[in-house]
C-alpha cells in the first residue's frame, strides 16, 4: 500500500507540475491548468464517463466551481504576498 501511495504521489507531482496556471477561463478543459486537471481526475475517480457529456460536464464544472470558491475564500494571493513580506 505504501509503495502504491508513493508511486501515485510521484505521478501526481509530475501531472500537476506540468500545469502553467491555476485556471484557463477561456478553455476550462485546458490540460495546462491545475484546476482543470484536478476536475478531470475527480471525474475519473467518480466514474463520470466522457461519453455522457452532460454528467461529465456537470461534475467537471462543479469541481471547478468548488476549487475556485475555495481559493477565493483563502485569498491565496494575499497569503502568498504576506508570506513573502511584500
Amino acid at each position: 500500500m505504501e509503495t502504491e501511495f508513493i508511486e501515485n504521489l510521484g505521478k501526481a507531482e509530475i501531472e500537476y507540475g506540468e500545469c502553467k496556471r491555476l485556471l484557463n477561463r477561456d478553455n476550462p478543459l485546458a490540460k495546462d491548468a491545475i484546476f482543470s486537471t484536478f476536475a478531470g481526475n475527480v471525474c475519473e475517480l467518480m466514474g463520470a464517463e466522457k461519453t455522457d457529456t452532460a454528467a461529465y460536464a456537470g461534475t467537471f464544472m462543479k469541481v471547478l466551481e468548488l476549487a475556485t470558491d475555495s481559493v477565493n475564500q483563502l485569498d491565496l494571493p494575499e497569503c502568498l504576498r504576506s508570506r513573502d513580506g511584500r
